[in-house]
């Protein structure tokens, strides 16, 4: 089920602001199983543009004084995507410890043996404004449904304990792999690695998507290097498992080349790179960067979704970039910016299609029948 469904149905009795003087926010309560809506009191002294913050503490805290510096989520942690509205998040103590309980209704959101998240928190929104003298100031506005996504992915990603499991897939390489054999459950440690985009190359398609991956290939660390000994040696443990005896067309897919959305176009847009594609890299195991459990048969329709529809409009579309840029212009003339509009609106189109509204037509059309994400 959606994680804004446990919001969904109070969110009617606050749709209409009792008064100017509060704002709607997120309470994740210590004691109760869901987090809720909660009217949040502007401090009149601010003009009613910031919490009062003894209200607050009071209301919500457990009447804390130690009451953090607001986290600002400016980004989906999971998805990789900017957030505007910022969303402000504060909690009672200075840091949680350990004679805080665990909270229940982060617990219903994210697991109860996953995390050790304690005490309550409450989440707000915040907007930039502009004032007289050209200056910029922020001000407190309403949380909606959709905002419990962006702090779900926030608790999964930062407070999973590292003795938690994982539930991966591993993608067989060429050689391992045959029919009803191609993807299998793989269960790993949970790694902070992953929460510090070290575990491995993420799969550029799957951010797109909205669920990313991470891809643990039996190659040298490189870029993907992470900042502690203990977290190289457990991703080592790992990479050792994955003897390189061939290479692996399935997981090469989840590496198509979708380059750098703001900036240029990159000459091997829509192609999956040689060091995936040629390299004999076996076995790969893939996981979650929200380390939710992958199922093998969503990820094994994923990849077959990739291949059968995706990857020839990739191939159309990179093959339309490669004959337009074969054709140079004088990089300020007219003539320039137009193919460079012209290519930018190739590589959005391709973007759109990776959607998931289109894997599930996809499905339906193959008579495939999957869960929720």
């Amino acid at each position: 089920m959606p994680v804004h469904r446990t919001l969904c149905k109070s969110f009617a009795k606050f749709e209409t602001k009792p008064s100017p003087a509060v704002c709607r926010a997120i309470y994740f309560p210590v004691d109760r199983a869901n987090p809720e809506f909660v009217w949040l009191e502007m401090d009149k002294l601010y003009g009613y543009t910031q919490p009062d913050l003894a209200v607050m503490r009071k209301s919500f805290l457990g009447g804390s004084k130690d009451y953090l510096w607001p986290i600002q989520l400016n980004a989906d942690f999971v998805r990789m995507t900017k957030v505007y509205p910022h969303i402000i998040l504060g909690c009672g103590s200075k840091p949680p410890s350990l004679d805080q309980p665990v909270n229940e209704s982060i617990s219903t959101l994210i697991g109860k043996q996953s995390h050790g998240v304690r005490g309550p928190f409450i989440a707000y929104g915040q907007i930039k404004k502009v004032n007289e003298d050209g200056e910029k100031y922020p001000v407190v506005t309403d949380l909606d449904t959709t905002d419990l996504t962006i702090l779900t992915n926030y608790f999964l990603g930062r407070h999973r304990h590292d003795e938690a499991t994982i539930d991966g897939v591993r993608i067989y390489s060429n050689r391992n792999s045959r029919p009803g054999h191609r993807f299998n459950t793989n269960t790993i440690n949970s790694q902070l690695a992953l929460c510090n985009n070290g575990l491995g190359p993420w799969s550029p398609i799957s951010i797109f998507f909205g669920m990313p991956l991470a891809i643990i290939f039996q190659l040298p660390l490189g870029e993907h290097q992470t900042s502690t000994p203990e977290g190289r040696e457990q991703i080592e443990e790992l990479r050792a498992q994955l003897p390189p005896d061939s290479c692996n067309r399935l997981a090469a897919l989840l590496m198509i080349d979708l380059g750098n959305r703001k900036g240029a176009v990159a000459q091997d847009f829509g192609t999956i790179p040689s060091e995936y594609s040629t390299q004999p890299v076996g076995d790969a195991i893939v996981v979650r960067k929200d380390q939710k459990s992958l199922n093998p048969a969503y990820l094994e329709a994923f990849c077959d979704w990739i291949q059968e529809d995706l990857l020839p409009k990739f191939t159309d579309t990179h093959d339309q970039i490669t004959y337009s840029l074969s054709t140079q212009y004088d990089e300020d003339s007219e003539e320039a910016r137009e193919q460079g509009i012209a290519l930018l609106k190739l590589r959005e189109k391709m973007y759109d299609r990776c959607s998931r509204k289109r894997f599930r037509a996809w499905c339906k059309e193959k008579d495939i029948h999957l869960g929720a994400l």
